[in-house]
């Protein structure tokens, strides 16, 4: 890869100024103009903050653009396998909006979203960038839906899991096929955020009630113990304070 090309996908470009859409989702909005980008080359943890610092959203819809963006790269190969269940033309030839919005849609199927709101919601976003695109779109997510289920099980340990062949025959080779399935599945898991409070300032618990005073309503923190180190702080879930913290 040249220096040039490094410098490109490195650097996120100053991103637009988002606004609301009417009734259409801000937040799968922002997730598709994101992985058109990152589809393009570009870094998910560059591009992706600087286009939520151009938006009002709330901590909460700000946490689920991120999954959303996040989980759906992650997942991509077990999705562009899903998707080939239904999609009657090859990924790749598809122009990027219908492409990301497909994958995104298919994300949010897998998981815990109702169907009709998966799709739907995917559909209004993907047609607020690129109204041509709904139909096509539409037609396929609704097609995924009436697969049967269990979600059809891709034929290799690697796809299912969204790796590499050779990532996972290595891992298998060197940990054995339960140690490596496990790590891979590890892998796969959102980071936690970890926090170690300057021991001057204050304690380890003293930090945790401010991370649970400063949390923002609705959101839900949950704060467990370091095991390697005794006063660090493993925070899952989003708030505004811990966020701030780490700036």
């Amino acid at each position: 890869m040249s220096p040039a090309t490094q410098r490109k996908r490195g650097r996120a470009k100053p991103p637009e100024k988002i606004k609301p859409a009417g009734a259409v989702s801000v937040a799968r909005v922002v997730a598709i103009d994101a992985l058109i980008r990152i589809d393009d080359g570009a870094y998910a943890h560059v591009v992706l903050p600087a286009m939520l610092s151009q938006t009002t959203m709330s901590d909460r819809d700000r946490a689920f653009t991120t999954d959303l963006v996040y989980g759906t790269v992650r997942a991509q190969r077990r999705l562009d396998d899903l998707l080939g269940h239904v999609v009657k033309r090859p990924l790749a030839k598809l122009d990027p909006p219908v492409r990301v919005a497909l994958r995104l849609g298919a994300y949010q199927l897998l998981g815990d979203t109702p169907p009709h709101a998966a799709v739907s919601a995917t559909v209004d976003a993907v047609g607020a960038r690129s109204p041509r695109a709904r139909g096509f779109v539409n037609a396929n997510l609704r097609a995924l839906t009436r697969l049967p289920q269990p979600w059809p099980e891709p034929e290799s340990e690697a796809v299912a899991l969204s790796y590499p062949d050779w990532l996972v025959e290595r891992l298998t080779q060197e940990l054995g096929a339960r140690a490596a399935r496990a790590a891979l599945v590890a892998m796969n898991e959102p980071a936690a955020v970890t926090l170690r409070p300057h021991p001057r300032l204050m304690t380890a618990d003293a930090l945790a009630e401010e991370i649970r005073a400063g949390a923002t309503e609705g959101s839900e923190v949950h704060i467990a113990r370091g095991r390697l180190v005794a006063d660090a702080l493993i925070v899952l879930g989003h708030s505004r304070f811990h966020l701030v913290l780490l700036e």
